[in-house]
C-alpha cells in the first residue's frame, strides 16, 4: 500500500500546540543531540512552545551542565527519560537484533509511546546526527489524518533494504514500495498505541524475522506499512553536500561516514555545525573520542600480546 502524501504547508505556519521533540541517545551521541537541540533551538519561531523528551541510556558525563547551559540560552523545557531506569524497554528490546554499533537504544524511538507522558498527542523524533535548519512549526500544524506517523521516503532504499544487487529480502521489501529513512520520524501517539506494536513484534520474531532486519530502520517499516504519509524531502535530506543549499533544506541527515563532528571533516556544512555545537563543545567531543579511541587501541594491543605469550 502507497502513503499518502502530506502537505508541510507554510513554514511559518501558527502553532497552537506544544512542539514536542525527542531524541535517544547513548553517551557517545550526547555531543551530537546537544546540536540537535540546539539547532531547533536557533531556527525556532515559537520556542516556548519546544519541549524536548531526552530518552538516555546511562547517564552522559556532563549531561547536567550541558543542559543547564541550554536551558540558560534558550529558557527551554527539557525532559530527561533514562531507559535503564524503565524494566518494560529491556523487556521489550531483548529479542531485537543489537550489536556495538547499534545498541538497544536505537529501538527507544519505536517505543516512545510507552517512555512519554500519556497527554502528548503528537511527537518529532530526530537522529542525533540531524541538523535542523528551519523552524518545525509545519510538521506540528499539518493534518495526519489517522495515520501513525510521517517520514520521508529514503533515496537509498534498494541498497538498504534489498542489499547486494537489489536481491536480498525482497519478500519482506518490494523495491517498487516506497521505504522511509527512520531518522526523521513524526509520530502521532495515539495512533501509534492503537497498532499494538509490542504484539507485532512478538509476531515477527515468532516468525524469525527478525534476524533478517537492518535493525530499527526495517522494523519500523515493517511496523508502520499502511500507516505512514509522505513527507516532502527537505525535511530530510541526508548525505548533505554544500551544494544542496539552493534547496533551502529544513532538517540535514549526516548518514555518511564523514560526520560534521570529525575534526577534518568534509562532509557539507561543516562548518556550520561546529559553531551550532559551539567550539567549546566541539573540541570537547574530540578530546573524548580521541582518547576513547587512544584507550581502545591499547587494551586490543594488550590483549594480543596477553594472547601471544
Amino acid at each position: 500500500m502507497l502513503p499518502m502524501s502530506a502537505q508541510t504547508g507554510d513554514r511559518n505556519a501558527p502553532v497552537g500546540q506544544d512542539q514536542h521533540i525527542a531524541l535517544c541517545v547513548n553517551d557517545v551521541f550526547w555531543p551530537p543531540a546537544f546540536t540537535v537541540i540546539r539547532s531547533i533551538c536557533l531556527t525556532a519561531t515559537h520556542r516556548e512552545k519546544l519541549r524536548f523528551h531526552l530518552v538516555v541510556a546511562g547517564i552522559p558525563p556532563m549531561l547536567v551542565e550541558d543542559l543547564r547551559t541550554l536551558k540558560q540560552e534558550f529558557g527551554v523545557f527539557i525532559e530527561v527519560i533514562n531507559v535503564d531506569e524503565h524494566d518494560r524497554f529491556a523487556e521489550l528490546v531483548e529479542t531485537l537484533p543489537t550489536t556495538k554499533r547499534f545498541p538497544p537504544i536505537i529501538y527507544a524511538r519505536i517505543f516512545l509511546a510507552e517512555l512519554l507522558s500519556k497527554d502528548i498527542e503528537r511527537v518529532l523524533y530526530l537522529d542525533a546526527d540531524t541538523l535542523v535548519l528551519s523552524p518545525l512549526d509545519p510538521l506540528f500544524s499539518m493534518p495526519l489524518g489517522n495515520m501513525a506517523a510521517a517520514a520521508v521516503t529514503d533515496p537509498q532504499a534498494m541498497r538498504v533494504a534489498n542489499g547486494r544487487d537489489v536481491r536480498n529480502n525482497r519478500d519482506l521489501f518490494d523495491p517498487s514500495q516506497p521505504y522511509f529513512n527512520s531518522g526523521v520520524l513524526l509520530i502521532d501517539l495515539p495512533a501509534w498505541r492503537a497498532l499494538d506494536i509490542a504484539g507485532k513484534i512478538s509476531t515477527l520474531s515468532t516468525k524469525g524475522v527478525l534476524s533478517r532486519l537492518y535493525f530499527d530502520q526495517d522494523l519500523l517499516n515493517l511496523l508502520l506499512r499502511g500507516h505512514w504519509l509522505e513527507l516532502d524531502r527537505l525535511w530530510n535530506v541526508t548525505h548533505p553536500h554544500d551544494a544542496h543549499q539552493i534547496l533551502n533544506p529544513h532538517i540535514l541527515h549526516f548518514t555518511g561516514s564523514d560526520k560534521p563532528w570529525r575534526l577534518l571533516s568534509k562532509a557539507g556544512y561543516a562548518r556550520l555545525y561546529r559553531h551550532v555545537m559551539t567550539n567549546d563543545m566541539f573540541y570537547r567531543y574530540w578530546r573524548q573520542r580521541a582518547l576513547v579511541s587512544i584507550l581502545g587501541d591499547w587494551a586490543h594491543r594488550l590483549t594480543a600480546r596477553h594472547s601471544d605469550s
